[in-house]
């Protein structure tokens, strides 16, 4: 009785001592896990620090060069304007310089038309017709030399040249309804499409294409 008596303490004792060891396990696992735990979300959290940072300073930058861009583009359109003031107060029309030219072209015009009413035996009725087929045309071309004088255009460009090529083919239209085949025929073997500056002009620019 008494072998049994004091097998049973020694038992226990280390059934105790076993379930100790079995709960610091768990208790280590479970510090290892929560370390890692909080070592991962740390790192994470660096990560994604560091993501906003990038995205700060780019934003940054780019936000630095528009700037950089806008006040340049300001600079600019300030010396455009102090150049454009500046033409605006030495600019001639180009209708001026026109009428200046040593031969004026308004006599070169009427004597042409003198020319052309007696060369092509025009009667009245027809003469007022051409007469007014050459006036729009002189109208219309007018308008784009007034249109480069507002903008400050000395050389035609290929835009402006076009528009006058799209009149003089519009008054040659009118011709082509207005004389018969003989004095159209007539109208160009003398050349007063020429003279009158109804021949279409080709813009440089596709000739040296």
């Amino acid at each position: 009785m008494l072998v049994i008596i004091d097998r049973e303490p020694i038992i226990y004792s280390d059934g105790k001592r076993l379930l100790m060891k079995y709960l610091q396990i768990i208790l280590i696992f479970g510090l290892i896990l929560i370390c890692s735990y909080l070592y991962i979300d740390r790192k994470n959290a660096v990560v994604l620090l560091n993501k906003k940072i990038v995205v700060l300073e780019d934003t940054s930058k780019k936000y630095q060069e528009d700037c950089e861009t806008r006040i340049a583009y300001l600079k600019a359109e300030k010396e455009r304007e102090i150049a454009k003031k500046k033409i605006q107060s030495e600019f001639t029309s180009i209708l001026d310089i026109v009428n200046k030219l040593p031969e004026n072209p308004e006599k070169i015009k009427k004597d042409t038309l003198i020319e052309l009413v007696a060369k092509l035996k025009l009667d009245e009725k027809i003469e007022m017709q051409v007469r007014a087929a050459i006036s729009d045309f002189e109208e219309a071309k007018g308008q784009v030399f007034e249109k480069c004088t507002r903008e400050n255009i000395f050389i035609l460009g290929p835009v402006h040249l076009s528009m006058i090529n799209e009149a003089r083919r519009d008054t040659m239209g009118k011709m082509g309804v207005i004389l018969t085949e003989e004095q159209l025929k007539a109208f160009k073997d003398n050349e007063f499409d020429l003279k009158l500056g109804l021949r279409e002009m080709k813009n440089t620019a596709d000739t040296a294409r």
